[in-house]
């Protein structure tokens, strides 16, 4: 779907012809029908920008005639420039239509998701572009244009109309399909414990829909680690990574900042660090420690990580996401986030009381907080266009041991294990336009344990 419609001046609201006065003084004609065109589409509620790769007086002519979102004048890197506007009007690179006749139109042509030439475009522009119109520049381009996408709207909302030629094969031109509101292009994708087993699958949902991941994690070695694997297996993709201290809210407004500074925008968070207390490993908080002897210090460093640090990155990533009236949270909780762990499936045979490792109290607290705190940011922040969700996954089978596993897998109905790419589909659900009508909910994908 088009949002953003960017243009050259010369060759399209002009018809690239100079003329010069007795005194030296330059003029370009333009076409009024075609201005009205513009104010039309802006009226109809697509967003207007400009990139000229002049900027000579006479530049400030085009840019009055207009209420122009964004006008860049000067401007001869026009794939910059659309970058730049991406950031600046908070949409993606496939929601922007460029329309472009010159040799420093080419490159941006073929760069939007949608490139239009006029008839009277070099020959390079027309080879780049996606439609070639019939009208020429400076005459009935543009007016064009505000037909064929009002044509575009009207087949989007699924109505009868002669098909648009060359558009199938761009996403556009047809009502949008169950598939399409999965890509998430372009989109600014923070996930927190991102070098982590999660937090890598993560990252790998947000890629597979097009979008840009953004690891924060504590180990910079471990963020070295995941990023490397991740740029192999997808060498198109962009990975952004930041060490981050999440219970340090300043160095998370740092990482904003910066994220701002390059893109604009940021448009998810998945909430997925935890000092979590794995069978696997050597993990600290999970042992012989028993209830009635939890240490304080135990308690407030998960806490702090789990529920402080959700807690802190909401409030900051999440606070960029009303401002820009969109935005999508999910907090990762667990299936012991809506029903108490099994302790018996820890104990092994042979073991004193005191010996037996016990599954700490404060997962299930932090677990079951992120499912209130998910209810609570849903309804604060629903009218600013940002939606909280929980996923509660079960656990994934990852190294552990037989006995173990044995003993899980007689709770599950399915009789296994996650693997470790299981949630990537519902987590790319989740932070996409596939689910816009779900908010503070909990979706629960535990091969059906806590149906029994």
């Amino acid at each position: 779907m088009v949002r953003l419609l960017i243009f050259d001046i010369d060759g399209i609201l002009t018809d690239g012809t100079v003329s010069i006065d007795a005194d030296g003084h330059e003029s370009k004609a333009y076409n009024l029908t075609e201005i009205d065109a513009l104010n039309t589409l802006r009226q109809a509620g697509y967003k207007l920008a400009a990139i000229t790769g002049e900027d000579k007086p006479i530049v400030d002519v085009f840019q009055k005639l207009v209420p122009w979102d964004a006008f860049l004048c000067g401007c001869k890197d026009k794939v910059a420039g659309i970058r730049q506007l991406e950031r600046q009007l908070f949409v993606s690179v496939s929601e922007i239509c460029y329309i472009g006749d010159g040799k420093y139109d080419v490159s941006a042509i073929q760069y939007a998701g949608l490139g239009v030439a006029p008839a009277n475009a070099i020959e390079e522009a027309k080879v780049a572009a996606d439609i070639v119109l019939d009208g020429c520049g400076g005459k009935n381009c543009i007016n064009e244009l505000r037909k064929l996408l009002q044509q575009l709207s009207v087949r989007e909302k699924g109505e009868q109309t002669v098909p648009v030629k060359n558009l199938e094969n761009k996403g556009f031109g047809g009502p949008r399909t169950a598939m399409d509101k999965f890509k998430i292009s372009g989109r600014i994708v923070v996930i927190t414990g991102g070098a982590g087993l999660m937090g890598y699958n993560h990252a790998e949902a947000a890629l597979s829909g097009g979008g840009i991941p953004v690891l924060l994690d504590i180990s910079e070695d471990a963020l070295v680690f995941a990023k490397g694997r991740l740029t192999e297996k997808y060498p198109e993709g962009e990975i952004v990574t930041y060490r981050a201290d999440i219970t340090d809210r300043e160095a998370l407004k740092m990482v904003r900042d910066k994220l701002l500074e390059k893109y604009g925008h940021i448009d998810a968070l998945i909430n997925n660090a935890a000092n979590n207390p794995k069978m696997e490993g050597d993990a600290k908080n999970m042992g012989a420690i028993t209830f009635e002897n939890f240490p304080l210090s135990m308690w407030a460093a998960d806490i702090s990580v789990g529920l402080t640090g959700a807690l802190f990155c909401s409030q900051v990533f999440g606070e960029q996401m009303a401002k820009q009236k969109s935005g999508v949270i999910l907090n990762i909780s667990s299936d012991l986030g809506v029903i108490a762990p099994d302790q018996r499936i820890y104990r092994k045979s042979g073991l004193r009381d005191e010996e037996q490792t016990v599954k700490p109290v404060t997962y299930s607290v932090i677990k079951h907080g992120l499912i209130g705190m998910t209810k609570y940011i849903a309804t604060y922040w629903a009218e600013k266009g940002v939606r909280c969700n929980s996923l509660c996954p079960a656990g994934i089978e990852n190294g552990q041991d037989k006995e173990f596993i044995g003993k899980l897998t007689n709770l599950v109905p399915m009789g296994r294990m996650a693997s470790k790419d299981e949630y990537q589909s519902t987590v790319l659900y989740m932070i996409s336009d596939a689910s816009a009508y779900m908010t503070g909910a909990t979706v629960i994908v535990d091969g059906g344990r806590t149906c029994w």
